[in-house]
């Protein structure tokens, strides 16, 4: 009886040496840990952020299209980057951060009807304020004209007026837009968005 008691101490014993090199080596792995999450840290607030800027389009192109139409109408496209002002887009990703700037677009509008200029305007984001109500669902200021194109299907169907599509990207939220503009012979114009679509 007296052995049973005392291998029984000795059970009781080992597994009491086993509880606390089980608990003092958690406690070791946690302390690691933390001195790793430490040093870590330390080192990445020891390095200088670092940052890149790159500018869309680097550098200025002028395009100019001219074109007469079978039904009376011709128009002149200029377009052309605003060298002065740009949409800026950042990502931060650990010390490192990606600056976009968009350059916004200067798109100019001229059309004739029987040689009478009917319409002049720039395209641009105060005119698509003044016109659409898409403005009012996204940023304001945040949108780009990519390009203005006389709308072929339209034009084949309708002898009367001209359509043009307006393509924008807004680079915050990510967001294709295509409006279309259709002005008649007398100048007088309406619009209305035809897809907004992410990238």
């Amino acid at each position: 009886m007296n052995k049973l008691i005392l291998i029984m101490n000795k059970l009781i014993l080992l597994f009491l040496i086993m509880v606390l090199g089980i608990a003092s080596s958690c406690d070791s792995k946690k302390y690691k840990k933390d001195l790793l999450n430490q040093s870590v840290s330390r080192f990445k607030n020891s390095i200088t952020p670092i940052e890149t800027a790159s500018f869309i389009p680097q550098e200025n192109k002028i395009t100019v299209t001219d074109t007469i139409l079978s039904n009376h109408f011709k128009f002149k496209i200029m377009s052309s980057a605003n060298m002065d002002q740009a949409i800026l887009k950042q990502n931060t990703n650990n010390q490192l951060t990606k600056s976009l700037y968009y350059r916004k677009s200067i798109v100019k509008l001229q059309l004739y009807y029987k040689d009478e200029l009917i319409f002049d305007n720039d395209i641009d984001t105060a005119f698509l304020k003044n016109n659409t109500n898409i403005l009012t669902k996204i940023g304001k200021d945040d949108l780009i004209i990519r390009d203005l194109n006389l709308d072929q299907k339209t034009f084949i169907t309708n002898k009367k007026a001209i359509y043009f599509s307006i393509n924008a990207y807004n680079p915050n939220h990510e967001l294709d837009f295509r409006i279309n503009l259709h002005i008649d012979k007398t100048g007088k114009y309406t619009m209305h968005t035809t897809k907004s679509y992410p990238i």
